[in-house]
Parts: C-alpha cells; structure tokens; sequence
C-alpha cells in the first residue's frame, strides 16, 4: 500500500473528516486512473512513429493501469463494489 510522508501534523478534525468519508474519496481516483491510462494508449496509438515518446510513454501506461489496479483492489476490498464513473470521466 502507498504511504506518503506527511510534511505538517494532520488536525484531529480533518483525519475525523477524512475516516468519515473514505469510501467515497476512494471511489473518485479509480476513474482518472483509468481514463489516464487510456489517454496515454491513445497517444502511443497516435504517435507510434515516435520511439522516444513511445518507449517514455509505455513506460507511463503501464504505471497508470498499475495505479487504477491498485485503487480498485483497495475499492473491492474495503466497499466490496465499484461505482459509475461520474460524468466529466
């Protein structure tokens, strides 16, 4: 699991907040992940005569599915479902 390092302590308020609504904020990155993913296809798709872009970004493609991956596991296993994608995705 992603751990980033905190920079400032947290308030109480705002970690209360934050545990309050997790499964709704957990839910709204899977969508950009996967819409990430498929632009940066789009763009190796495109761009194909391109070796440099494409070796920079298969390299990117790979990292925003593993991320979409990893966000729909941590979905599946704390909701046990996945949402819609919202509109604007």
């Amino acid at each position: 699991m992603l751990a980033l390092p905190s920079h400032s302590p947290s308030s109480p308020d705002c970690l209360e907040c934050v545990l309050d609504h997790f499964g709704p904020s957990l839910l709204n990155p899977a969508p950009a992940e996967k819409k990430a993913a498929g632009m940066v296809l789009s763009m190796l798709s495109r761009y194909s005569d391109r070796a440099r872009l494409v070796t920079a970004m298969s390299g990117l493609a790979v990292e925003e599915i593993v991320h979409f991956r990893d966000v729909v596991k941590l979905i599946l296993a704390r909701l046990r479902q996945l949402g819609a994608d919202e509109k604007g995705f």
